[in-house]
């Protein structure tokens, strides 16, 4: 999934392909900032082309997202060998 979208870069060229290519949850901030690769288009991105740019965006998770997000973790941290035997409190 991407958005599609004309945004002018600071360099004077335009994006029209932008696709999120890291996330970072701050679980008990509520919070999550995206960063997002502005592509020239999708068959450049597609063709494997690194962004043209890339921006930061932050905003408020809704908590019932940010709660499903930390019990996903929480899974998947007992999946490694030092949490195997852990328990949920």
């Amino acid at each position: 999934m991407a958005l599609s979208k004309t945004l002018p870069l600071s360099t004077g060229a335009s994006a029209t392909y932008h696709r999120v290519i890291k996330v970072t949850v701050d679980v008990t901030g509520g919070r999550a900032i995206v960063r997002i690769g502005q592509y020239l288009d999708q068959a450049s991105r597609d063709a494997g082309k690194e962004p043209m740019s890339t921006r930061d965006e932050s905003f408020d998770l809704p908590s019932a997202l940010v709660s499903s997000v930390g019990t996903a973790i929480y899974g998947e941290l007992k999946t490694i060998s030092d949490f195997a035997d852990a328990v949920d409190v």
